[in-house]
């Protein structure tokens, strides 16, 4: 399982350093589990404030009240 989950973060990763091969999207919006921007991306908390996402005064994403959760069909 461990193994697993290792292979889709590389996954998510590589796919997310090419997508300005495949259109424009919203690549700022992935944070880690724990709300933490990405190491080296200054610009990432900039883009996420300004579209209304809190912090916590420890720099990450405030998850309780800005998690997206899939809805349910």
């Amino acid at each position: 399982m461990k193994r697993k989950i290792t292979e889709n973060l590389i996954l998510v990763g590589k796919v997310l350093s090419e997508a300005h091969l495949y259109g424009n999207f919203p690549c700022h919006r992935v944070v880690n589990r724990q709300g933490k921007c990405a190491t080296g991306w200054e610009e990432q908390r900039f883009l996420l404030e300004r579209e209304g996402v809190a912090f916590k005064p420890n720099g990450c994403v405030d998850m309780k009240n800005f998690k997206w959760e899939e809805e349910m069909f």
